[in-house]
């Protein structure tokens, strides 16, 4: 058993990762990650190449949200990294997922390349459990995408975190 101060992210990273394409729907991806049970995916391109990530987040922003619909309005997809507001970001989330009333332009029709953030968290698959717990915080984000020359290997989240400390505890 590796010891905590010696694990890396390769120790801690899933590596059977749900992914999206930057040209799948919106539709489908809110319904794949409702069926994963999960707040958000990698966006791989064709080539494999990691291009950002959509999470329900990105989708519930609120130049999305309009009174009880989403809209398709265009706007920065950058994220804000450590505002250190995780609760609103899990209200958003929860309220996205009890959406029924998408606006028409939504349904079908736009595509993850126009939701997705193209910011994302990255670590090596030799960082330490400390740098990665760093770069978590420091990014204000609950997952990182494991990378090795530009490719995704894997992807390690708070959870994974929370349950290697609780088994040692």
């Amino acid at each position: 058993m590796t010891t905590i101060q010696k694990t890396t992210a390769r120790d801690l990273m899933r590596t059977e990762v749900l992914t999206l394409s930057p040209d799948d729907t919106i539709e489908s991806a809110l319904a794949l990650l409702s069926d994963a049970g999960i707040s958000g995916a990698p966006v791989l391109g064709a080539d494999g190449r990691l291009l950002g990530a959509l999470s329900l987040a990105d989708i519930a922003r609120p130049e999305h949200v309009d009174g009880d619909r989403i809209t398709t309005m265009r706007g920065d997809n950058s994220r804000i990294a450590g505002s250190g507001d995780e609760e609103d970001e899990f209200e958003s989330e929860e309220r996205i997922l009890r959406k029924e009333d998408y606006s028409p332009a939504l349904l079908g029709r736009t595509l993850v390349s126009e939701w997705m953030s193209d910011t994302v968290v990255c670590v090596s698959p030799d960082d330490s459990l400390r740098t990665l717990c760093r770069t978590l915080v420091d990014a204000g984000s609950h997952r990182a995408f494991v990378t090795e020359r530009g490719r995704m290997v894997g992807v390690v989240s708070t959870m994974d975190v929370m349950r290697l400390l609780a088994a040692r505890a």
